[in-house]
Parts: structure tokens; C-alpha cells; sequence
């Protein structure tokens, strides 16, 4: 979602004074395969969806149904698309929980960037609660002074995207 793409823009830069260009491209592509889902599988997708509570359930339900998720599809696809490894590291790692996850990677990055998309209510699916590997939340709680200017500043900085390109999360 936009949500997604801007947070992720906003968490490199304010929290970790890195370039966001990366960042933004992973928070626009990382839910890709949800859509490849979609549009291969509809009938199997929607099952897969039907009452899913958590990403890490919506990753197991993939697997079960599809013998991989959306975010090994998406991977892929930005390999194809001659992306860096780090963009399809991040992309394919957006849902790990691992202790290993450093908040200032790509990977810790987009997924913290997509739990704050979720807790404002802008999550790609209704209703799926976006788990968040513990590292990364300590790592937002240690900071919460500065994430909470973040988060206020959000919806400021989607008005300013839906003006530039005339489009909403």
C-alpha cells in the first residue's frame, strides 16, 4: 500500500538518516506475489485468506495451499526485474520474526514500516494483524519518542503523495 511505501521512506530517513529510495521501492513491491496469488489462484487465494488472523498464519496457509508465500514470489520477481539483493532479501524476508533482525536492514525497515502502516489501519489484508519480529520491537519501543513524531506526521505525508501522483493508501 502507499501506507507501506511511505512509512518505509519515513523510517530510513527520520529514524536511521539513510537513503529511503530503496526502502520505498521494497514498501511498494513487497506484497507483489499477493497480487500473483490472486490473480493465478482466485478461488485458492481467497480460501487462503477466508478468516486468516496473522501474517505468520497467512504465510503457512500459502505455503500449505501454494508450496510458497507472496514474499518468495515477489523475490523472484524483482530478481527478474534486476533489483539488488537487498531489495529482494528485504522483499523476501518482510515477514521473518527472527531474533537475527537488525532494525536499520531493509529488512527490519520494511517490516517495521509495515507494522505501523497496520496499526493505523492501513494493512493489506481487513482484519490480518501484522506481527513484528522482537527485535524490532524493542527497537521501536527504545525509540517510541521518535516513532511517535513519525506516525503523527504520517497521514501529512500520505496527503502529500495523493496530491503528487492522485492516489490514497
Amino acid at each position: 500500500s502507499a501506507a507501506v511505501s511511505i512509512c518505509c521512506r519515513m523510517v530510513a530517513e527520520r529514524i536511521f538518516s539513510s537513503n529511503g529510495d530503496d526502502a520505498f521501492i521494497c514498501g511498494i513491491l513487497h506484497d507483489f506475489g499477493l497480487l500473483v496469488e490472486e490473480q493465478t489462484e482466485g478461488d485458492a487465494f481467497a480460501a487462503v485468506c477466508a478468516d486468516c488472523t496473522s501474517t505468520s498464519e497467512l504465510i503457512a496457509r500459502e505455503e500449505e495451499a501454494f508450496a510458497t508465500d507472496h514474499c518468495r514470489i515477489a523475490a523472484m520477481m524483482t530478481g527478474d526485474w534486476h533489483m539488488s539483493v537487498a531489495i529482494q532479501e528485504a522483499i523476501r524476508d518482510h515477514h521473518t520474526l527472527g531474533e537475527q533482525l537488525q532494525p536499520e536492514s531493509l529488512s527490519g525497515i520494511l517490516q517495521i514500516a509495515e507494522y505501523i502502516a497496520a496499526e493505523l489501519d492501513h494493512g493489506t489484508l481487513p482484519g490480518l494483524r501484522t506481527e513484528i519480529a522482537p527485535p524490532l520491537l524493542a527497537h521501536i519501543e527504545e525509540n517510541l519518542d521518535e516513532y511517535r513524531v513519525l506516525i503523527e506526521d504520517v497521514p501529512e505525508e500520505m496527503a502529500r503523495a495523493e496530491a503528487i501522483y492522485g492516489q490514497g493508501g
